[in-house]
């Protein structure tokens, strides 16, 4: 497959069949959602779509992979060097917080679950192109910075995004809470960090 994404007209034609996807995926599932329709929405042709990424399954990949790159560039922007472990931790909890608690990343979430039964792979893919890969971007910040960490780096970012992830998600999720105000995002980074580096200390310890 050619990849036509390095130029500028490949890039804008790839987000506005990505933008377009998100739309079609989110009203009418997986399932219900054709390349047919996509293009309806984005323009082109079945052609542009499949040299740019492959088919329905990778689209929606790549779908995702778009919201997680967010939090990846900016970490990758950001002067790591020195920072102490809280600080890498809250910058990484704020920059993710931010995609995970989105609307467009909810709506997805709930459409793999909705879909999962029926299309086992869906939840592969979500699973691989964020929860994973946010994890392992982590591990390396953790195992690459100059503090001390436990000999499986990987475990304990998962247990650190973990903490992220909470009631106030599931309410989200479950679309009992429609959006998180920016107080209770930035409380939630904090309590994990603190949690995360001291445990659940009892008063006067």
């Amino acid at each position: 497959m050619q990849d036509r994404r390095n130029s500028k007209s490949g890039n804008d034609r790839a987000e506005r069949i990505l933008d377009a996807a998100a739309q079609v995926f989110l009203a009418h599932g997986y399932a219900g959602t054709s390349i047919d329709a996509i293009i309806a929405l984005a323009g082109g042709s079945k052609r542009t779509i499949y040299e740019l990424f492959g088919g329905k399954d990778e689209l929606f990949r790549a779908l995702v992979e778009r919201e997680i790159e967010i939090v990846v560039a900016t970490l990758n922007g950001a002067d790591l060097a020195g920072r102490k472990l809280h600080e890498t931790l809250e910058l990484f909890g704020q920059t993710a917080i931010e995609i995970m608690y989105s609307e467009r990343v909810m709506g997805l979430m709930r459409l793999v679950a909705a879909e999962t039964r029926t299309h086992p792979r869906l939840a592969t893919l979500f699973y691989e192109a964020a929860t994973a890969r946010l994890t392992r971007e982590l591990a390396q910040l953790l195992a690459k910075a100059p503090h001390s960490v436990p000999p499986d780096p990987y475990r304990v970012a998962d247990q650190f995004i973990s903490l992220l992830r909470g009631d106030l998600f599931l309410r989200l999720l479950l679309g009992i809470r429609e959006s998180a105000t920016p107080q209770e995002k930035h409380d939630t980074v904090t309590r994990a960090v603190a949690l995360f580096l001291h445990g659940a200390k009892t008063r006067g310890t």
